[in-house]
């Protein structure tokens, strides 16, 4: 009768932290973009306190292309990136994509969280040595409710 308690409790244990696992892993997506075409994808991790940001851009943004997030009016930018080598590539022999991770120690983690989950807008653009400018606004209606408090 015991082992058979023991078993059920283990397990019942099991279940539960394998759904933690899979609820701290859940991201925010947000996309940047007309529809169908996504230049910008910012994949928000909710991992407790210490959250992680994927941003991702295909078709804009090439080595040496910068990357700024402003948020509603902000006098300083909540992101200011240029992209290296080692962050584009080519896929394919297609157009380019480009992929940034900032983790929780990241110093614009922190001010980007705290913009989408306050600001009412963020103002999004990639610029690539004056050729090619991608410029766009995004409405951060609801994202506070998506990623919690």
């Amino acid at each position: 009768m015991f082992e058979t308690h023991f078993m059920i409790c283990v397990m019942s244990m099991a279940v539960c932290a394998g759904s933690l696992t899979l609820a701290a892993a859940e991201s925010v997506i947000m996309e940047v973009g007309e529809a169908g075409k996504r230049p910008v994808v910012f994949a928000f991790e909710r991992g407790g306190e210490n959250p992680s940001i994927t941003v991702r851009t295909e078709m804009t943004g090439v080595a040496g292309s910068r990357l700024t997030v402003r948020i509603d009016r902000a006098p300083v930018l909540a992101l200011d990136h240029i992209f290296s080598e080692a962050e584009c590539s080519f896929p394919n022999g297609g157009a380019s994509m480009c992929e940034i991770v900032l983790g929780p120690d990241h110093p614009a983690t922190a001010p980007l969280v705290l913009g989408f989950k306050r600001g009412k807008e963020a103002h999004v653009q990639i610029e690539d040595a004056g050729v090619m400018r991608m410029d766009n606004t995004i409405s951060l209606k609801g994202f506070t409710r998506r990623f919690g408090a």
